[in-house]
């Protein structure tokens, strides 16, 4: 049915078949109050990071260009002789 639905994602470089089914459990899974308030401080955090950092790729790039992780600019390609 999802393959059907298109609800699938794509993996390259491993050969094969490169769509894949999105892992999806018939049974949802139940969280209790305390775990549900937990997961929940958890992902708001990374969204909240998330937002940032593409805000700041689309903008000023303070974080792409004094990074040690991201040393180059995004959206600047180095073209290659060939």
């Amino acid at each position: 049915m999802f393959r059907r639905l298109g609800i699938t994602f794509a993996v390259y470089g491993e050969g094969g078949d490169t769509e894949r089914l999105i892992p999806f459990d018939i049974v949802p899974r139940v969280l209790t109050n305390p775990e549900w308030q937990r997961l929940s401080e958890g992902l708001i955090q990374r969204v909240r990071a998330l937002n940032a950092f593409l805000f700041d790729a689309y903008h000023g790039q303070d974080f792409v260009t004094c990074s040690q992780v991201f040393p180059i600019r995004i959206g600047k390609r180095q073209k290659t002789v060939g």
